[in-house]
């Protein structure tokens, strides 16, 4: 969420193990939209 590292950091560091297709969860991953932070609620 505070993007301190990337989740190829992480895999490379041995922290998350995947099974199975590893591009197919790069796939879903690529289709995420990034939102940017502080947007206003509500607007008048």
């Amino acid at each position: 969420m505070l993007q301190d590292t990337t989740f190829v950091d992480v895999v490379q560091a041995g922290d998350v193990i995947i099974e199975g297709d590893a591009a197919a969860l790069v796939t879903i991953f690529g289709n995420l939209d990034t939102f940017s932070m502080g947007f206003p609620i509500v607007e008048p």
